[in-house]
C-alpha cells in the first residue's frame, strides 16, 4: 500500500476543476494506492523514476518512492502543457 501526496502546485490547479473531472482524478490516483504502475501508465523517457497516467485530456505525472512507500503526484495539466 502506497501514501499518496500532492503537490501544493496540483492541490491549488484541482480546486479548479469541474466536480466531475475531479472525481475521475481522484478515481485514478485511488487505483496508484495498491498498484503503481496501473494499466496505461508510461514511463516519461529522460527521467530515472517518473511516470505519466492518462486521465481524458489531462496528464497526471507523477513518481515512486519505493523506500517511503510513497507517490508523489508532481503535476497534473492538459497534456498541450503539461510537458512543458
Amino acid at each position: 500500500m502506497f501514501n499518496i501526496l500532492l503537490h501544493k502546485d496540483v492541490v491549488k490547479f484541482l480546486k479548479f476543476l469541474d466536480k466531475e473531472l475531479q472525481d475521475r482524478i481522484k478515481k485514478k490516483l485511488r487505483v496508484l494506492e495498491t498498484d503503481p504502475y496501473p494499466a496505461g501508465c508510461i514511463k516519461l523517457a529522460g527521467t530515472r523514476n517518473m511516470f505519466r497516467l492518462r486521465v481524458g485530456n489531462y496528464r497526471v505525472l507523477y513518481y515512486v518512492d519505493y523506500d517511503s512507500s510513497t507517490i508523489v503526484i508532481d503535476k497534473i495539466d492538459k497534456r498541450s502543457s503539461v510537458y512543458n
